[in-house]
């Protein structure tokens, strides 16, 4: 099926359905993004004012374990609230397998939904109530974390923290039933809905048969014939827990709880460990005020499991006993089966926190990677697993010691309280600011510290301006506003507004309000009103909810000296105002039109725009002061416009130009190899380009490719200066930083950068520098002298050359295919070997040695390695590159290679061949430092750590 609703989502396809309603998948047609859209049975019956209270309340929520809510429409009667997908399936299809989990697993599950509870109850103002726990509303992510959905039947907690709902047998608790005992209390009224797992309606005969509500003649009251009206017991934050017991008790048991609280059977040591038992099945109890009474209780109750069992405590105490009496030998054993357990979940365990900190760092979450990092190194006492060296890895990436190329490195995040909306740095760019939740949060760029929380008008439409440095224009809670930074004080305030714009010699400010016919001008200095501007009929396009997102459909841009006012309409129209002379001869780009999406603004006389709409683009501009096109350009594609510092950039597909609006001259900033641009910054110096796959690209100011970076959100915003960029998904509350890096304190010797060279080596041992390749070399002194300089004969014929470090002396190796080789001496250039052996095949097949073990490597496939002893296999190594050196070292093997493009790279291996470190550029190894060539007319060095250095390292961040 398919099918648009609001013009935002499109229904793909049913998922599910229940007693609140049908669930769709859908997809935000602008972002994209996969969402869910669950249908209300209730439709409108309920009021709508009802419902939307409900769902902007649950818009506000934010916990790791519960989905987010996005929207709330009403199309055709029928009401939608659009929500997170979640990936990944409920717990009920474990069920429904028989793959129950271990107790271990489902202890970690029981921590996570009782912290999404524990958030859930203590909601402003009486707390949330989730009122339907069972499996089937516990999703199962991919990374193994759950997440608790289906909040269309969440309700708000009265003033005496209790609502009444519907109920899904057998996880339901005797509330739901309308009992406040064992079953044998109050019933339920009239007009109480009762909903069963399949979102069937049940009769009050089914409900009373569940909760044993009997006459004692053995009728139902509720088939009496008597006109009664019955009490209806309200639920509360014991009700969900006895919910989530229930859950828990099904996937520990293998058994769905009986339908009565009175009817089920305690859970018992067959079922689990007695510890876990007593905690669910007190969260069970019948009578409410014998549970847990709230999720922070029943949550400390897990995480004290052990320390709490004071069974646990002496058992321990006993084997204590039974070892200090026991053989020595028996004592023994033990201990190295508790040793080998321990070692193993600590091994288990640092391999999954490597993993979270490479997952970290790949997000820019540079802190939290480091700390991750130490973490899975950490080691208490010699007892403890070996470090992994995945852990290493782990923590050298994230240290990055050993990146040492100059350009975009990550700076780290900003954790927001809510998703952003807009973004932006300050003319300067020593500022930035950033929308999110109708606030308006300024940083300070280089330290990340806050400088100001502003309240905005709750409309994703608000908008703001950096002045300067110093100031800041913005749609404040009660109307536009000019704000002071350094003095930490409101300048002026004025009219309600969403949409902002200012004259280009910063004079006059235009404000217009969501979906006002008029825009209200002011001066910015002092926030007098100068006057105002109708629009007539005209307004702008609005969503009919403007707090979910601002589709930036809307052009609102005042000239140079504030003359003439650029505006667009929900008609399609384009029109300047003009505000000098007061006069009905308004210019009209479009009267109407199909375009519904405008961007643009002035550049001094000249004014730039797009336009979109019906799969069309359109680019223009127009001079404003002699009434002429300058430039204009159609496209069955998307254009991103963007105009900074006067400069006009725009994006169309995989390509990103810069526009000289005078002369139409357009100059290529980037292009990617793959996919189409969604957003972008620019600067002279070079651009990022946010691409349609989540990755993020720099590029310098002549269009090469410098830097890449991946995410697993695709990020729509960006900024960007000479030396920071910031990134922002509206689906992430973190901002992403980056840095423009110059590492040149590691630089240790200069050359010539127009020399071109395949390979750069260090002589220790006669303190010189040689750079070769298959056409010739130079040799330096240490202070960057040229000691020598040689082309090598029949170039085309060379077989390999190698730096040989020898006894006597280190040269420069060549072999030709007709078996000749020379040897040139790196003290001073001088031939110092002519030989001739067999004639090398040209299969590139190569041996390289070590102490302990063979390296067998092939041009192009996989390394074998073999183990001196007996010469047997020990591993493959499978990079897909040319192996050139294998250089032993005190902690362990470097592995040397050459892509097919030609760059370098190291791998740095444990004494088990296992990576420990990635060396991007490395060229040699050289008393204790790794050595890198970016050919770019400089050698850098940095010491080689071992692993106790880069733990001080992580430490002392």
């Amino acid at each position: 099926m398919s099918k648009v609703i609001a013009d935002v989502y499109e229904i793909k396809e049913k998922i599910g359905s229940g007693g609140g309603g049908v669930v769709y998948l859908g997809e935000h047609l602008r972002l994209n993004k996969q969402v869910v859209l669950k249908a209300d049975k209730r439709k409108l019956s309920v009021g709508e004012d009802k419902l939307r209270r409900e769902v902007d309340m649950l818009k506000s929520l934010s916990q790791t374990y519960i989905p987010q809510v996005y929207d709330f429409i009403e199309e055709d009667g029928v009401v939608y609230t659009v929500m997170d997908y979640i990936p990944g399936e409920s717990l009920d299809y474990l069920i429904k397998r028989r793959e129950f989990p271990e107790q271990r697993e489902v202890l970690r599950w029981a921590c996570q939904l009782l912290e999404a509870l524990q958030y859930l109850h203590s909601r402003p103002p009486h707390g949330i109530l989730h009122g339907d726990i069972k499996p089937a509303n516990i999703m199962l992510r991919h990374d193994g974390n759950i997440c608790l959905i289906d909040y269309n039947i969440a309700l708000a907690l009265g003033e005496d923290g209790a609502v009444s709902v519907g109920y899904s047998r057998g996880y339901a608790s005797p509330e739901h039933y309308g009992s406040t005992d064992s079953g044998l209390g109050d019933t339920i009224s009239e007009s109480t809905e009762v909903i069963d797992e399949a979102g069937k309606n049940l009769d009050k005969t089914e409900v009373l048969d569940m909760t044993g509500n009997k006459a004692e003649n053995g009728q139902n009251w509720m088939s009496s014939g008597k006109s009664t009206h019955y009490k209806v017991v309200q639920l509360d934050v014991r009700s969900d827990l006895y919910s989530l017991g229930a859950t828990l008790y099904h996937l520990l048991s293998g058994k769905k709880p009986a339908a009565s609280a009175v009817d089920v059977v305690p859970l018992g040591k067959e079922n689990c460990s007695i510890a876990v038992a007593e905690i669910i099945n007190k969260s069970m109890q019948a009578m409410p005020e014998k549970r847990y009474q709230s999720a922070q209780e029943m949550l400390q109750a897990f995480r004290n499991l052990k320390k709490n069992d004071i069974r646990f405590v002496s058992h321990k105490k006993r084997k204590r006993a039974v070892y200090a009496t026991a053989a020595g030998i028996v004592f023994i054993g033990a201990g190295v089966t508790f040793l080998g357990q321990r070692q193993i979940r600590q091994v288990a365990d640092a391999r999954v926190l490597a993993s979270d900190s490479e997952k970290k760092l790949q997000q820019g979450e540079l802190e939290t990677a480091v700390e991750k990092a130490l973490q899975a190194t950490s080691r208490k006492s010699e007892l403890d697993a070996p470090v992994l060296p995945e852990a290493q890895k782990a923590l050298t990436d994230a240290l990055g010691v050993y990146d040492l190329k100059d350009g975009w490195k990550d700076y780290g995040v900003v954790e927001l309280e809510e998703k952003p909306l807009k973004l932006r740095l300050s003319p300067e760019g020593t500022l930035f600011a950033v929308v999110h939740d109708f606030k308006l949060d300024i940083y300070k760029v280089a330290s990340r510290e806050q400088v100001a929380v502003l309240e905005m008008e709750k409309s994703a439409l608000s908008d703001f301006l950096f002045i300067n440095e110093e100031q800041i224009l913005y749609a404040g809670k009660g109307g536009i506003a000019l704000y002071d930074l350094s003095a930490q004080k409101e300048i002026w305030s004025g009219d309600p507004c969403t949409t902002i714009c200012i004259s280009g010699n910063r004079k006059k400010a235009a404000a217009v309000n969501r979906k006002d016919s008029k825009a209200t001008i002011y001066h910015l200095s002092n926030g007098k009103v100068i006057g105002t501007c109708d629009f007539g009929k005209r307004h702008f396009d609005v969503l009919e909810n403007d707090s979910f997102e601002d589709p930036q459909n809307n052009l609102l841009a005042l000239d140079q000296n504030g003359d003439y006012l650029a505006v667009s309409d929900s008609t399609g129209g384009l029109i300047f105002y003009d505000l000098k002379n007061k006069s009905p001869e308004d210019l009209i780009l479009y009267e109407t039109s199909d375009y519904t999406k405008f961007q643009g603004g002035f550049v001094k006389d000249v004014f730039a725009y797009t336009a979109y709409g019906k799969g069309k683009s359109e680019f223009g501009a127009i001079d404003m002061k002699n009434i002429q096109f300058l430039a204009s350009y159609e496209s069955n594609n998307p254009l991103i416009l963007k105009i900074k510092n006067d400069e006009v950039y725009l994006a169309e597909g995989n390509l990103l130009i810069k526009v000289d609006l005078k002369s139409g001259e357009q100059r290529e900033l980037a292009k990617l190899k793959k996919g189409s641009i969604v957003g972008y910054g620019a600067t002279d110096n070079g651009c990022l380009i946010l691409a349609e796959d989540g990755t993020v690209h720099f590029f310098d100011n002549v269009a090469n490719e410098i830097a890449q970076f991946t995410d697993e959100k695709v990020a729509f915003m960006a900024d960007m200066n000479q030396e920071f960029a910031i990134t922002a998904d509206m689906n992430a509350d973190v901002l992403r930083m980056f840095r423009k890096v110059s590492q040149k304190d590691t630089v240790f010797f200069e050359y010539d950068a127009d020399f071109k060279h395949d390979e750069a080596r260090i002589d220790e041992k006669n303190h010189t520098v040689l750079l070769f390749s298959g056409t010739g070399f130079r040799l330096y002194n240490m202070e960057g002298g040229l000691v020598q300089e040689a082309k090598l004969p029949k170039q085309d014929q060379i077989y390999d050359e190698q730096f040989i470090r020898g006894e006597k002396d280190n040269y420069l190796e060549v072999t030709w295919y007709d078996g000749s080789v020379k040897k040139y001496s790196t003290k001073d250039g001088a031939l110092i070997g002519d030989d001739k052996i067999a004639r090398p095949t040209k299969d590139l097949f190569e041996t390289f040695e070590t102490e302990e073990y063979t390296f067998e490597a092939p041009l192009h496939g996989k390394i074998d390695v073999y183990s001196k002893k007996g010469h047997s296999f020990v591993k493959t190594i499978d990079e897909d590159a040319f192996l050139t050196y294998v250089t032993e070292l005190p902690e362990g093997f470097v592995m040397e290679y050459v892509t097919t493009d030609g760059a370098r790279y190291g791998l740095y291996l444990n004494k088990d061949l296992a990576p420990i470190a990635y060396l991007d550029g490395l060229c040699d190894i050289s008393e204790g430092n790794f050595i890198f060539d970016f050919y770019q007319g400089e050698l850098r060095k940095v010491k080689i750590y071992t692993l106790d250095e880069l733990i001080r390292l992580g430490r002392e961040r």
